[in-house]
């Protein structure tokens, strides 16, 4: 990922919306900066080929498989936010007063979710609090699992 992390880290803590009680990388605007600079967001567009050609590149060789776990959860996640945007009427969604839009954040979060919900077997810890996390999830937190804005 190179220098991408701590690049996002110093934008996101300039902007006035910034709180330095939490990480930078809990603020909104962390997603959108992440993928402007690996070239996924282009022009409020999430180009899928991009993020799987990053991931294909950075993503540890043992761990390879995941790949196709993640962008299953790319497409699942745009899909159902896309879904909701035209249903809505909305084309894209306003840069909110935090200094971005929200839809990097919301992908960022729903592809997070959907992955560990659909974790493979082989990565998957077994255990009873790795099981009751993700039985609370899968019961209380639907695509796209994030709250979606209205515009």
């Amino acid at each position: 990922m190179g220098d991408v992390p701590q690049k996002c880290h110093k934008y996101v803590n300039q902007l006035k919306s910034a709180n330095s009680k939490y990480p930078s990388y809990t603020h909104l605007c962390y997603p959108d900066c992440i993928y402007r600079e690996t070239g996924a967001l282009v022009n409020g567009k999430l180009r899928v080929d991009r993020v799987k050609q990053y991931l294909e590149q950075h993503v540890h060789q043992r761990d390879q498989d995941m790949v196709a776990y993640i962008m299953r959860s790319f497409d699942s996640c745009l899909g159902n936010i896309k879904s909701h945007m035209k249903a809505a009427n909305i084309e894209a969604y306003k840069v909110l007063p935090h200094g971005c839009s929200p839809f990097a954040g919301m992908v960022y979060s729903c592809v997070n979710a959907e992955t560990f919900l659909n974790c493979p077997p082989r990565m998957w810890k077994n255990e009873r609090p790795c099981n009751q996390a993700k039985e609370f999830a899968a019961q209380c937190n639907p695509l796209p699992h994030v709250p979606l804005p209205s515009s």
